[in-house]
């Protein structure tokens, strides 16, 4: 399982980009990346433009950080085709408790058989919502089954300040299984 951080990006005033840049979780290497869907034209479209200031949105496990470095968050965004490193400190503001997710795994059997750690290459588990819409952060685990052999997932769990978009108490969810992409 990731780190149960989640970084997006706005426009500095706070209004979304579309398409929105986002990432979950680590890549390979232990880094977040983040690619960014950048405006050719200049025609007035709501992608991003480059040199125009974007703020990073860093959450954990459904809370959202305070970003002190870059200061308030805030970055420019280089040119088209261009790899730009931001480090990022964020902390929780005092007092405020981490939110726990709800954590939920099992086994998972295919046309009778039981699905084994090692034969689960391309296989992701996701809960989603009863209209198939992802929790804010998305539930999935996508790095196979444990030394048990069983997925493992935590749920973001509703909050109303900070994290508007969790689970719900009460209400249904859906595990979906995805291989290769595909449901």
């Amino acid at each position: 399982m990731d780190s149960g951080i989640s970084v997006y990006l706005t426009r500095s005033d706070g209004t979304d980009f579309n398409p929105r840049p986002y990432t979950y979780g680590l890549n390979q290497t232990n880094c977040y990346v983040i690619d960014i869907i950048m405006n050719n034209m200049n025609n007035n479209d709501d992608s991003a433009q480059p040199g125009e200031e974007a703020m990073l949105h860093v959450y954990w496990q459904g809370r959202q950080l305070s970003v002190s470095n870059p200061a308030g968050g805030l970055i420019t965004l280089g040119q088209k085709g261009n790899m730009t490193r931001v480090d990022i400190t964020a902390s929780l503001d005092a007092g405020q408790a981490p939110g726990f997710p709800i954590r939920i795994g099992g086994e998972v059997s295919i046309n009778g058989r039981k699905l084994l750690r090692g034969q689960d290459a391309g296989y992701e588990f996701r809960v989603v919502r009863e209209d198939d819409s992802d929790f804010e952060p998305p539930a999935y685990d996508s790095d196979g089954l444990n030394s048990a052999h069983c997925y493992v997932i935590d749920i973001p769990v509703y909050d109303e300040v900070m994290n508007p978009d969790g689970a719900r108490s009460g209400k249904k969810a859906v595990v979906r299984v995805y291989r290769n992409g595909n449901l």
